[in-house]
C-alpha cells in the first residue's frame, strides 16, 4: 500500500465515488485514495 497519493477523498458514499470517477475520467493517471 502506498503512503502518498495525489488526491485523498474522505467518504465512500455516492458523492465520494462520483468525485473519484470524474477525476479519473478527466485524468486516468491520477492517483486517488478513497477512505470510507
Amino acid at each position: 500500500m502506498k503512503n502518498h497519493h495525489q488526491v485523498l477523498i474522505i467518504g465512500g458514499g455516492t458523492a465520494g465515488i462520483m468525485v473519484a470517477a470524474q477525476l479519473k475520467k478527466k485524468n486516468p493517471k491520477v492517483d486517488i485514495a478513497l477512505i470510507d
